[in-house]
């Protein structure tokens, strides 16, 4: 009887347990999800740009609330995941948009058939949560265009009417066109990187979001270009939070009939006879690059990094749309904005960022032990080991105790040394900070930041910064970061006001970094009054930021002048006698601290970031060729926090600001090329190799445009050219021509060395350019 009821209740247990297992099981289908995913800009991304993708999840069985990572690999110490939260209830289908750094063509990996990332689900947390069954593929697998290729974002109602854009050469390079509507136009700045330029032709920004206009707005900051068209239909197209950024205040509609500007070739005709435009003034900073009956008609204006370019008439508007040099126009047109380099770096803005700085900004300060003192401890060490021990323990009868006492004393004296030298390190976490940004003139800073953390004890590590201030990726000490296991060692995150990067397991004494653009309204500004008489150069300088500056400098050419410490609200006098009797824009070959001797790791950080003022390009914008004065800071600007920590901090940034210098150059001189500002254009033909270092840029067979710009201080009204010399020595497949402005021809200029001396001021311009044109035929 016992051995039946036995029988039944396992009969019992094996149907309960079987019933859970079925349940179970089922309840493992339902947690499944359809997944589908779009990469880029349909389908394709570039290398070392960032990029948006759309992810479609289909939740078919009960409600589904957690989260979802998308995992990123940037180059080959640079990578992590980005967390997104998913509700999906059941029965429902949503798309959940996340912008992604720039993924480097290198990294591609057969064995993980060209992997460039990986989505996954949690039910939960993504800290504690399950991981969620996908049906679908979960990798990224874009398609990379090639560098070479220039990409537009269009935003037009009709993009049928730009058909000429999509015809056009940049400085030698095919467009690559993407129609863009207010679907595809991603919330995140990040997701833009993929475009060098962004194209608005009668397109009411208005329609887009908050967040998408913000984005916008925060890419051409970031360094991007956007070439705005003067609309057809209505004086005020709706330009949103892009308003104050445009170069021209459009007031009324108007009619312009010289359409020269437009002439692309010699007797070319034109597509009519007038052209309908927008009539406007220029803003405040903005600048005209074509004016027609004192009217702008073409306008520029720096917004941060980048550019904004205005035309005061529509971009597709008949009769330019079906002109037939219209497309080569265009072309020309963005082409005075383009950097000619860019194209040969695949591997993007973040590797360079962490080369420059932020590989600088893992070198934390220590605490010194001297020389002296470990020979003062060591000494006193044999003497109470040896001869002191030895008489103690030899009047008390206690010799046989020496045994344990020798290696204690040795233990101790150790520790004491240690606790000194690593004192720094054991108490608490460090977090170093590095920043360099540029000043606007109107309260605004933009730039990259570094943040690097030194960690005392093994474990998980969150630093937080503010949301619309910093877009970063995570950098690691080691070196084979894949899309694999970038998800292991940090997730970005995010709440109301910040972006949370945590770092996962992170080993005792470790480094983790981040670096990227950076940017900071309200902040202030200089206040610059300086004139130069002769070379004597006096004025006042007023701090109108909101902190104190530990040391200032003026930077023209290759002489830096420390200015001393400049506090918040204060001014310095300035009375100096420079090199020379003009001043430019910074140039290679300074010395930051050339006064100074002996080695310092401050000074040394102070230099290398000097130095990526220009090794970044921070300072190429426009053809201005102005001088700057810059300042270093340890204030907090980027509010940086590592949560639950208690973080010792290292804080440095440097700030600069460019100026007119006013005043008159008397008296001869010679300009040589570290005085000149350089933009080279291609108009057939690519850059293969640049070294900035030597001044030199290696160029495939082609024709090429060279445009030199005077100091700013120049008054060209007053000035007189005695000659221009060219030395093409060493260039045997070279040939030159330079621009006679008079008459809009180019004079071809002899072999070798070549001096102009006949009426030398036809070649430059009334905006004090010289434009070289050269042919390179090498065989």
């Amino acid at each position: 009887m016992k051995r039946l009821k036995i029988r039944a209740t396992c009969l019992l247990l094996f149907l309960l347990m079987s019933s859970l297992l079925g349940g179970a099981q089922s309840l493992a289908a339902d947690k499944e999800l359809k997944i589908k995913i779009d990469e880029g800009y349909n389908g394709k991304i570039k290398s070392g740009r960032g990029y948006p993708i759309k992810v479609t999840l289909t939740n078919d069985g009960p409600d589904f609330s957690g989260d979802m990572l998308a995992s990123f690999a940037s180059a080959e110490n640079m990578g992590g995941a980005r967390a997104v939260r998913i509700d999906l209830p059941s029965g429902l289908t949503k798309t959940y948009e996340v912008s992604l750094p720039g993924y480097n063509e290198h990294m591609y990996n057969p064995y993980q058939q060209n992997r460039a990332g990986i989505i996954t689900v949690y039910e939960g947390d993504w800290k504690k949560g399950k991981k969620a069954k996908l049906s679908g593929k979960n990798q990224l697998r874009p398609n990379l265009i090639s560098q070479d290729e220039v990409t537009i974002g269009l935003l037009s109602e009709n993009p049928d009417r730009m058909v000429a854009l999509k015809l056009a050469t940049i400085s030698g390079r095919s467009s690559h066109v993407v129609d863009l509507a207010k679907e595809s136009v991603p919330a995140e700045a990040e997701g833009l990187d993929f475009f060098d330029y962004i194209v608005v032709d009668d397109f009411p920004l208005t329609v887009l979001s908050e967040e998408q206009q913000a984005a916008v707005l925060k890419w051409v900051e970031e360094g991007g270009i956007l070439l705005a068209g003067g609309t057809a239909k209505s004086p005020s197209q709706g330009w949103g939070l892009l308003e104050p950024m445009l170069p021209l205040a459009i007031e009324r509609a108007g009619e312009i009939k010289d359409l020269s500007f437009l002439t692309m070739q010699e007797d070319e005709k034109l597509a009519a006879e007038s052209l309908a435009i927008r009539e406007g003034t220029l803003r405040n900073g903005a600048e005209a690059i074509n004016t027609v009956e004192h009217r702008p008609i073409v306008a520029m204006k720096q917004a941060g990094r980048g550019e904004v370019w205005q035309t005061s008439f529509s971009l597709g508007e008949e009769p330019l749309s079906s002109w037939p040099s219209y497309s080569k126009w265009l072309g020309s047109l963005l082409s005075k904005s383009y950097d000619i380099s860019s194209g040969i770096y695949s591997e993007g803005v973040y590797p360079s960022l962490y080369h420059s700085i932020g590989s600088e900004n893992e070198l934390f300060s220590a605490s010194q032990i001297s020389p002296l003192f470990l020979v003062i401890v060591m000494v006193i060490y044999l003497i109470l080991a040896v001869p002191v021990l030895y008489v103690i323990l030899k009047k008390k009868d206690k010799r046989e105790h020496a045994w344990w006492i020798i290696p204690a004393l040795s233990v101790l004296v150790s520790t004491l040394i240690f606790g000194i030298g690593a004192k720094d390190r054991i108490a608490s976490p460090r977090l170093a900070e590095s920043g360099i940004f540029k000043a606007d003139g109107e309260g605004g800073l933009n730039g990259v930041y570094a943040a690097s953390i030194l960690t005392n004890r093994g474990g998980d590590y969150q630093l937080s910064l503010p949301k619309d201030g910093f877009d970063g990726v995570p950098a690691y000490d080691v070196q084979d970061i894949t899309a694999d296991n970038s998800v292991k060692l940090a997730v970005i995150g995010e709440s109301v006001q910040t972006n949370d990067y945590h770092f996962r397991n992170v080993e005792f004494w470790s480094t983790r970094s981040l670096v990227g653009n950076a940017g900071m309204k309200d902040k202030g500004q200089f206040t610059i009054d300086l004139n130069q008489k002769e070379k004597k150069l006096t004025g006042i300088i007023e701090n109108q930021f909101s902190f104190d500056f530990e040391e200032t400098f003026l930077w023209t050419g290759r002489e830096v002048i420390n200015l001393g410490p400049l506090k918040r609200g204060g001014t310095i006098s300035v009375s100096r006698q420079l090199s020379r009797n003009f001043m430019t824009g910074p140039a290679e070959g300074h010395d930051l601290y050339s006064h100074v001797t002996g080695a310092n790791a401050l000074r040394l950080k102070k230099e290398v970031m000097a130095d990526a003022i220009l090794n970044l390009g921070l300072t190429k914008q426009g053809k201005t060729n102005e001088p700057i004065i810059f300042g270093f800071t340890k204030a907090d600007l980027m509010k940086a926090d590592l949560k639950g920590k208690k973080e010792k901090n290292e804080r440095l940034s440097l700030i600069f600001q460019s100026f007119k210098a006013e005043g008159d150059i008397r008296g001869a001189f010679s300009l040589k090329n570290e005085s000149l500002k350089i933009d080279l254009d291609a108009i057939d033909g690519s850059v293969v190799e640049t070294m900035d270092s030597y001044n030199q840029i290696g160029l495939e067979n082609g024709t090429y445009e060279v445009a030199f710009t005077l100091p700013e201080q120049l008054d060209l009204a007053k000035a007189s050219f005695d000659s221009i010399t060219f030395d093409t020595l060493g260039y045997a497949f070279l040939e030159v021509w330079i621009l006679d402005q008079t008459n809009n021809q180019f004079v071809q200029i002899a072999g070798g060395r070549d001096e102009l001396e006949d009426r030398p001021e036809r070649f430059v311009s009334s905006k004090g350019e010289i434009k070289v044109k050269m042919a390179k035929n090498a065989p």
